[in-house]
């Protein structure tokens, strides 16, 4: 299956999803003041970004048949537009970007024997993941990084030399004016000095202009991903 990339930000995909509620998609009895092109175009963005989860769906679905065996049944959807947009009437303050249940897979097994085994694999294989690339150190340092980049942003620094500590889990940051290239790449030096060898310290040189770039490659890093980590942290931790 071919990857499709989403083609539009977090903040479209949601102005999307509320010109839908708008134009009465779940009911078309609603009156609305939504234009028809307005309508197209807001269908067009909400169906480009949900297709844009078949291609990790589709994998986790062969993972998960190739677990199941021929004895079981496994199948996967991408939510239906008119029950994408029931659902943002139904709950108001949701956002669509954030929406949780676009796509999914079931596994129907024969016995219930069978379901806590597949349950069993596959929270081991959630727990080998996280020891292989430190899955929730990861998640939680960007956030703190891109907090401390921003915080620099607002006092008008254009240069930052960060140092993330995963072992105290902390962030520091030092920020320098535009023309002073030459003092950050000095300080930048001594601290990767000081902290070679070390792998649980970061030191990186950026430019916090980089930032909005990196929103725009990387949006779900931007995202509250607090409850994602605790439920990884249950699964982790066997609870």
């Amino acid at each position: 299956m071919t990857t499709i990339a989403p083609q539009y930000s977090p903040e479209e995909v949601d102005e999307a999803g509320r010109t839908l509620v708008l134009a009465g998609y779940a009911d078309p009895d609603k009156p609305s003041e939504i234009s028809e092109t307005e309508r197209l175009h807001a269908v067009n963005v909400v169906s480009q970004w949900r297709v844009s989860h078949a291609r990790p769906l589709d994998t986790f679905r062969n993972n998960l048949r190739r677990r199941v065996g021929s004895s079981g049944i496994v199948a996967q959807r991408l939510k239906r537009l008119p029950s994408i947009v029931s659902k943002l009437e139904r709950l108001p303050g949701i956002r669509l970007s954030r929406m949780q249940d676009i796509g999914g897979c079931r596994a129907i097994v024969t016995s219930a024997d069978d379901a806590f085994n597949l349950a069993g694999d596959l929270t081991a294989e959630i727990r080998t993941c996280n020891e292989e690339l430190r899955v929730i150190d990861r998640l939680s340092a960007f956030q703190r990084v891109t907090a401390q980049v921003e915080e620099l942003r607002d006092r008008r620094v254009r240069i930052a030399v960060l140092e993330l500590n995963l072992d105290t889990e902390s962030v520091r940051g030092f920020g320098y004016h535009a023309n002073d290239l030459d003092m950050a790449a000095e300080t930048y030096r001594t601290m990767e000095e000081q902290y070679r060898g070390n792998p649980r310290v970061d030191v990186v040189l950026i430019s916090t202009d980089s930032l909005s770039a990196l929103r725009q490659a990387y949006p779900n890093y931007f995202a509250d991903i607090r409850e994602f980590r605790r439920i990884v942290r249950e699964i982790i931790s066997g609870q």
